[in-house]
């Protein structure tokens, strides 16, 4: 898994059927990151959007968010 985000390493755990707290476990993520980036995930694949997609949309989306002076989105 390596050169893999944990975003993507998450969202192929997902895929495999792992569960939420086996998912932080191997991620060292907090669940509620790991919800959200399950329900993205799952939104994304019935939208047929790629896990790509949504990592340059929330990487743009932050670029918008610092010049406001909020806090990112994680991407990792």
């Amino acid at each position: 898994m390596a050169g893999k985000s944990k975003r993507e390493i998450a969202c192929e755990l997902v895929d495999q059927g792992k569960d939420i707290k086996e998912i932080v476990r191997i991620t060292g993520l907090k669940e509620k990151t790991i919800r959200r980036y399950r329900n993205n995930h799952i939104n994304g694949k019935q939208n047929n959007i790629p896990l790509s997609m949504w990592v340059e949309w929330t990487e743009r989306i932050n670029r918008i968010r610092r010049a406001y002076g909020k806090e990112p989105f994680p991407i990792s």
